[in-house]
């Protein structure tokens, strides 16, 4: 006898769908869970600012982490500027001093680890603070830079240009007003103003091109100067208010002379420290005798010289400032 064959049972279409749909549901559950495992995160508080970074109307924010420590290097380039500022986010470096000071200054960064700087501030054209400039671009990996929109036909200037070229940073004309971050560490941009200094017929020269920063640690506070003198001082002080110039830690503008560093400016700020960067007898006789007196009224004997002392160097925790012997 014939067997009868068995037939075959088809699965119902929409029962197929609803065992597909389950089984993505439980392959992306089961995902979920294990990137939860892994710790992983679709912000990083520490990423690089080379990546992390927004820019906006010359504003640069860097993702922040928890506060901790900065450190403030007065670094001894006789006479001219070099200061750099260590921050849990980057490394930052204002003026490099003259030409003929760039290996002393290689060599302090170097010492200190530099590899890359968020930002390299170039404060105005002259060479006691730029003359290094072209070695510090072609050294170091540089992401920023950050000058005044004044210029200054010099080779030592022209150098400058064509590192910061080759190098091919990012690069913003200060304006007052500006704000550039890393983390929390914030550099308020005074000035220069030339809108300003033009309205109180003030001539913008190179040093009263200078850029003027107050930058903010936690409660603490610094003002960096350049070389601005008695006119730019003037300019800002019709912009801002002893409020925003009050600063704990002043570097003392050009140097230490007598063009800077007014009665109403020293007011206005106030400061509890004064750096002057200046070379061991050099021939402007920096800094100048009646600075150094009006700057006894305020500090007292808190009065830190690179010709002196050499390199100088202060850390802050964001509640107050400690000088490192």
């Amino acid at each position: 006898m014939a067997r009868k064959r068995k037939r075959n049972k088809k699965i119902n279409p929409a029962v197929m769908l609803v065992i597909l749909i389950l089984v993505l549901i439980a392959y992306i559950v089961m995902a979920y869970f294990e990137s939860l495992n892994n710790g992983e995160s679709t912000q990083d508080s520490h990423a690089p600012s080379s990546t992390s970074e927004t820019v906006s109307s010359g504003e640069i924010t860097v993702s922040s982490g928890e506060l901790g420590e900065v450190e403030y290097h007065f670094i001894d380039v006789c006479q001219g500027d070099a200061t750099l500022i260590r921050t849990p986010e980057g490394d930052i470096l204002i003026d490099t001093g003259e030409n003929s000071a760039e290996e002393d200054l290689k060599n302090y960064l170097d010492i200190c680890g530099v590899d890359v700087l968020q930002y390299a501030v170039f404060t105005h054209p002259d060479s006691d603070h730029i003359g290094g400039a072209d070695m510090v671009l072609a050294e170091y990996e540089v992401l920023n830079v950050i000058k005044p929109d004044f210029e200054k036909d010099t080779q030592v200037y022209k150098r400058m240009m064509e590192g910061i070229e080759a190098e091919g940073c990012k690069v913003y004309n200060a304006l007052p007003g500006e704000t550039y971050s890393l983390g929390e560490f914030d550099m308020f941009v005074l000035g220069p103003d030339p809108e300003s200094q033009s309205k109180f017929g003030i001539k913008l020269d190179s040093n009263n091109s200078s850029i003027v920063i107050r930058a903010t640690w936690g409660s603490t506070t610094a003002l960096l100067t350049g070389d601005a003198e008695e006119p730019e001082e003037k300019s800002i002080m019709m912009t801002y208010t002893a409020a925003d110039l009050g600063s704990m830690l002043l570097k003392v503008g050009h140097h230490g002379s007598r063009t800077s560093s007014t009665e109403g400016w020293l007011a206005a700020v106030n400061p509890k420290i004064a750096v002057i960067s200046c070379g061991l007898d050099n021939k402007y006789g920096h800094p100048h005798a009646e600075v150094l007196a009006k700057l006894e009224a305020y500090v007292g004997d808190k009065i830190y010289r690179t010709d002196k002392l050499g390199n100088i160097v202060f850390v802050t925790d964001g509640k107050a400032f400690t000088y490192q012997e």
